[in-house]
């Protein structure tokens, strides 16, 4: 099962991003201390330079591992919901990687650089506007922002677990039945059994299992007694997709003939 540590308090922030502070040893009391979600520059609501956010700044946290979350046979993943509008991310002095465009999550396998105590996860944060970088290159017509603005955790799963998992619905108009294409994709080739559960709210409305064996699974499944979605009816469902009875479980909400994944 999966167990996450939410990393959004307690961050020591800088606009002015210097490349020492990505090192364990580096002194960060002076800096300002702030929590996620946060902007590098707070705008007033007119009268203002739209290039007084444009700059490097640098995040930097320190956590050490709750006692539920055990180092031997797991994996951890490192997530940022958002960051605008290009990062780079160190852990204990480790460049982790390099990620561009602010309206994108991303992870980082951590696995082999987290330790159990006094980790240093560092943040050079790049909020100028980019040509390479959506939505900039061509006219924007709205303002945009800079900063770790939505939610950053470590999530500890299994050696083996589900990376991701992609719906297409297909057929929507033609019969009763729905046809959902679902691909199943896991951290490398395994073995199996696979559940999917299709809920109204608490109501089971549809399930299916079947063995397998690979690495990204591709699942066809008609399903009856649901209702499209619309703007008159929002109907949301909720399917959830369980590997080796809980060894992990992704859980989405979904709706007909579209798909919102998390």
């Amino acid at each position: 099962m999966r167990t996450n540590l939410p990393l959004n308090f307690g961050w020591r922030y800088t606009p002015a991003f210097d490349p020492a502070m990505v090192m364990p040893d580096f002194d960060a009391s002076a800096l300002e201390c702030v929590d996620i979600p946060h902007t590098c520059k707070e705008l007033p609501l007119n009268y203002f330079d739209e290039r007084d956010y444009q700059f490097v700044s640098g995040y930097r946290k320190e956590f050490s591992l709750p006692r539920e979350m055990k180092r031997k046979g797991n994996r951890f993943l490192l997530h940022f919901e958002g960051v605008a509008n290009a990062a780079k991310v160190y852990l204990n002095g480790a460049f982790l990687g390099e990620h561009k465009g602010g309206y994108t999550a991303f992870t980082f396998d951590v696995t082999e650089t987290v330790k159990t105590r006094g980790n240093v996860l560092a943040v050079e944060v790049d909020s100028t506007e980019r040509e390479e970088i959506p939505p900039f290159g061509r006219v924007v017509d709205y303002l945009c922002y800079g900063g770790i603005y939505r939610e950053v955790w470590l999530e500890c799963v299994n050696e083996v677990y589900i990376a991701d998992t992609f719906i297409r619905t297909k057929d929507l108009l033609l019969g009763k039945k729905k046809l959902l294409d679902i691909d199943v994709t896991f951290s490398e080739k395994t073995q199996g059994d696979l559940k999917l559960a299709l809920y109204d709210g608490e109501k089971l409305i549809a399930s299916r299992a079947c063995p397998f064996e690979a690495k990204v699974l591709n699942l066809k499944w008609r399903v009856s007694g649901v209702t499209l979605w619309s703007t008159e009816h929002p109907k949301l469902y909720t399917l959830k997709v369980v590997y080796n009875d809980g060894a992990d479980e992704k859980i989405l909400p979904l709706r007909l003939p579209g798909v919102r994944i998390p």
